[in-house]
């Protein structure tokens, strides 16, 4: 069985932001990745709004092009709250690990998550 890593918004950023290569570094761990759209659109968001902080801004655009370049399956959540819709879709599927930073979020998962630990990515 497949073991799917499904990336929320703030795992993305603060990989770039360590110079970690997630997607590499995901795949030689045995997982497919999957992006949802919705996180797509809060990094398009983040890389074009104003007022952000510089390095957060500098970060989503390097994800994009990581991303653009990048092997992964794109799915959609179909929620307006993309925390939420991550935690629906990981309740419906099987073998699914999210990467994500919020801890609030983490508490909520039934299944396994993918941190950031110094420059490393930590399966717990």
């Amino acid at each position: 069985m497949v073991k799917k890593a499904v990336l929320d918004t703030s795992f993305i950023i603060s990989a770039v932001g360590k110079k970690i290569d997630f997607f590499s570094e995901l795949e030689l761990l045995g997982f497919k990745i999957f992006i949802p759209r919705e996180v797509l659109f809060e990094l398009k968001g983040i890389a074009e709004g104003k007022g952000k902080k510089l390095k957060f801004k500098e970060n989503a655009g390097t994800a994009l092009n990581i991303i653009d370049s990048s092997d992964f399956e794109e799915i959609i959540l179909g929620s307006k709250n993309v925390d939420r819709g991550i935690l629906d879709y990981e309740k419906e599927e099987e073998n699914i690990f999210v990467g994500t930073l919020d801890k609030e979020m983490r508490g909520k998962l039934k299944g396994k998550t993918i941190l950031i630990r110094g420059r490393q990515l930590e399966v717990v």
